[in-house]
């Protein structure tokens, strides 16, 4: 007598096996990727990297205009402290207060315009900061959800290969050898059910014979294409 109907439910367990060991391995893939992470963290340290570089140009322009404004208030104390008598000294010292109110104007311009871009990049910064932490915690959700269901999955693959083996212990040998050979040799499907009088694994047509032949529990039909054992569950 065949073992077809166990045949069958062999095949369903070992089904269920590697789609959960695929699961499994895409889990074990999606716990170490970090990308996400990895790239919203770039972009913030490069937000904050543009941030410390405005800070630096804004503090030396502030420095140089301080700078002037000390030169300015010298050049206008030795202007008009009266230590000074000739023309000429008078008339270069004038000069050079205007070329360092110059100075000063154009320096005064470009801080207005490194605050402005401060600015700017304080706000990007703090988006792309919110961005980071935001991917952070939801990496920390994600990976929780993907270790319970590793766990659950564990689980239930050891009880899947009990209760495998408990099958195939009541398998006579030739049978479990069948078996086990097509699987090896037919992408993991040994036992295909009939489909609307077809091979549900490879779509041939079955003889009415076959299909008789296939829904006897004395006998082990087996598809003439692909090999397959059939099993009809009507």
């Amino acid at each position: 007598m065949a073992h077809v109907q166990l045949l069958y439910s062999l095949q369903q367990l070992d089904d269920e096996i590697r789609r959960n060991a695929a699961r499994l391995d895409e889990i074990h893939h999606l716990l170490a990727d970090d990308e996400t992470v990895r790239k919203a963290k770039i972009r913030a340290l490069k937000g904050k990297a543009l941030v410390e570089r405005v800070e630096k140009e804004l503090s030396s322009i502030e420095a140089e205009v301080k700078a002037q404004q000390i030169k300015w208030e010298q050049n206008q104390s030795t202007l008009y402290g009266g230590k000074v008598q000739n023309p000429k000294e008078l008339q270069d010292l004038q000069r050079e207060a205007e070329a360092v109110q110059r100075r000063i104007a154009q320096l005064e311009e470009k801080q207005l315009q490194a605050m402005g871009t401060l600015e700017k990049a304080k706000r990007n910064y703090k988006k792309l900061l919110h961005t980071y932490h935001q991917a952070q915690a939801q990496q920390s959700e994600n990976q929780a959800a993907l270790q319970g269901e590793r766990q659950q999955l564990a689980a239930r693959q050891a009880d899947l290969k009990v209760q495998r083996e408990e099958k195939v212990r009541h398998l006579p040998e030739d049978e479990r050898r069948l078996y086990e050979d097509l699987k090896d040799t037919r992408q993991g499907v040994a036992v295909a059910s009939v489909n609307n009088g077809a091979c549900s694994a490879c779509g041939a047509t079955l003889s009415t014979r076959l299909m008789q032949d296939a829904r006897s529990p004395n006998r082990l039909a087996r598809c003439t294409n692909c090999q397959r054992i059939l099993y009809d569950p009507s």
